[in-house]
């Protein structure tokens, strides 16, 4: 009867160690299919601890930052993705922080510019969010990323053209409207000072008085 019950009990406790190893290797598949799927991702993607320490960088934020994923390990978010607003040039505002201090999804403001290892600046566009484990409790941040510089540069070129457009048009109406050389000539030479931005202009040119001299106006 010993004997029985000590190998019923062998039996039980190798069954709960299969068990046990079996859970191990679930979770290091599912861990291995998540850095995969990340890997994979074409977007930027940083991941955190609940602490904001780096815990992973796929080889787009790599390329983006200039740090990669070994080296990011465990540093201080604020230290790998330095972001500024590009208008200001003044540091622009965590989004994982504001992820995990209020739970909730966190977009960057406009204007957000990424500064990268080696201080190349980036436009990008970004969004974080909270991680939860499977009892539903936060357990770190994930940060998607973009480059949008190509795209914002466009924007103000086009934006640029507009302005340049509506200058000409309306320099176009003012001169045909204009009869008097004196402000024809201002009027051409306001609408060259904007479209070449400078912050002065002038137009000189010679009129003879009528005593037959010359003078500079």
């Amino acid at each position: 009867m010993a004997a029985t019950a000590a190998a019923e009990a062998g039996s039980c406790e190798i069954t709960d160690e299969g068990e046990l190893a079996a859970a191990r290797e679930a979770l290091q598949q599912q861990r291995e299919w998540f850095a995969v799927t990340l890997a994979s991702i074409g977007d930027a993607v940083i991941t955190t601890d609940l602490q904001g320490r780096v815990s992973f960088l796929n080889p787009i934020a790599e390329a983006m930052t200039g740090w990669s994923s070994a080296q990011a390990h465990g540093e201080p978010l604020e230290r790998i993705f330095q972001i500024i607003n590009e208008q200001t040039g003044q540091p622009a505002e965590n989004p994982v922080k504001t992820a995990l201090s209020q739970d909730r999804i966190v977009e960057l403001g406009d204007h957000t510019a990424l500064v990268s290892r080696s201080g190349r600046e980036l436009a990008i566009e970004d969004s974080a969010a909270p991680i939860r484990d499977a009892r539903g409790e936060i357990s770190g941040a994930v940060m998607v990323f973009r480059d949008v510089t190509e795209r914002r540069q466009s924007d103000k070129a086009l934006l640029e053209e507009t302005r340049i457009l509506e200058l000409l048009n309306a320099t176009g109406t003012a001169i045909a409207a204009q009869l008097d050389l004196q402000l024809l000539v201002q009027t051409m030479t306001d609408s060259a000072t904007k479209l070449s931005g400078a912050a002065f202009g002038a137009f000189f040119y010679n009129v003879s008085g009528p005593d037959g001299e010359a003078y500079l106006l």
